[in-house]
């Protein structure tokens, strides 16, 4: 009788340690999968990431190429619209000496 609790509390933590690893491996498996989804956006968003260089061909781009090319990107658009809210604001103040006119 003690020889068969003892063989069954063994396999049981033994399938217990397996549904952990397992359910481990799926949670991995997903963050990678979520991080994969994220780059393929990136790379479908950013324009710079789209062009194709003949050096590189067809090859998806790597993750660090990805990220710098996003990083770049993103201080390419701040300092369009920092040029826009200076053109409002020179344009605003026009309008406000033509009215004075």
């Amino acid at each position: 009788d003690d020889e068969d609790s003892d063989y069954h509390q063994e396999s049981y933590k033994e399938s217990y340690k397996d549904r952990r690893r397992r359910a481990h491996t799926q949670a991995e498996q997903k963050r990678r999968d979520a991080i994969k989804r994220g780059y393929d956006d990136l790379q479908t968003i950013v324009p710079t990431c789209q062009q194709q260089d003949f050096s590189i061909g067809s090859q998806k781009l790597s993750k660090a190429i990805v990220l710098q090319k996003t990083i770049d990107y993103i201080q390419f658009l701040h300092k369009e619209k920092k040029k826009q809210e200076e053109e409002v604001s020179m344009l605003r103040k026009d309008v406000t000496a033509l009215k004075i006119m």
